[in-house]
């Protein structure tokens, strides 16, 4: 008794076994060689397999020249890129940016020493506080009334 076969399941073993039904297992093939007799779907979907399959078996074109010319192009253009390089003018930008750092490093270890800016973490901010007295002179003879 031979199993009958759907046009999705015919498809499903298409994809699988291949468009040669030889290569299928018995019951599948005898199966799909009964939906072919009947289906103009089922063969134009193994039509469209065997054209498929044909088309995974021609050889590879040679791209051996399309390779050396695409390389070719890149070591053109590559080196008009580099030849369109400003350079940087890094003697010139770097040292007024080191001094400034070190100027930068040392108003903040002086202000630090002298107790110019008052320590964020701390929970006493009374009349002894160090920013008090930056605080009272910034602000002028009516500070505390």
């Amino acid at each position: 008794m031979t199993k009958t076969m759907t046009p999705t399941h015919f498809a499903n073993a298409l994809d699988r076994y291949g468009p040669d039904l030889a290569d299928w297992p018995a019951p599948s093939a005898a199966a799909g060689r009964e939906l072919l007799r009947q289906s103009v779907a089922a063969q134009d979907t193994l039509r469209a397999a065997e054209i498929a399959a044909g088309a995974l078996r021609a050889p590879l074109p040679d791209v051996t020249d399309l390779k050396s010319r695409i390389l070719a192009a890149a070591r053109v253009s590559g080196q008009a890129i580099r030849d369109n390089i400003v350079p940087f003018p890094t003697r010139r930008v770097l040292t007024p940016a080191v001094f400034a750092l070190a100027a930068s490093l040392l108003v903040g270890i002086f202000a630090g020493w002298t107790g110019m800016v008052g320590d964020p973490l701390s929970a006493s901010y009374g009349d002894d506080a160090p920013s008090y007295e930056i605080q009272a002179l910034t602000a002028g003879d009516n500070y505390d009334s």
